[in-house]
């Protein structure tokens, strides 16, 4: 599969934490999560990293659903900028 480059600045964000995770040197915009090795268990971590990091709300379902980079960015702009509810935030850190 030929690798697409991340284009927004929050593919970028997203690829590097997919990439940190997943611990690949790169991911594109089109792998799969879960082909390139990902689990519950990771998509756990990849959100948590990316509610920090994006400073809005990345519902677990989405990695589910958006399992790529394009299509998960996609989904959370069309959602706008659902701040994260700082306690869900730590009680989720908590578990980790």
């Amino acid at each position: 599969k030929e690798y697409l480059a991340p284009q927004t600045e929050m593919e970028q964000q997203l690829a590097t934490i997919w990439a940190d995770v997943l611990k690949v040197e790169r991911v594109g915009i089109t792998d799969n999560f879960f082909e390139l090795g990902g689990h519950s268990l990771l998509a756990t971590q990849v959100v948590t990293r990316a509610q920090k990091l994006l400073q809005r709300n990345v519902p677990l379902r989405a990695m589910f659903e958006f399992n790529t980079v394009q299509a998960l960015a996609e989904h959370l702009q069309s959602l706008g900028g659902a701040q994260v509810d700082e306690q869900k935030f730590d009680r989720l850190a908590d578990l980790m």
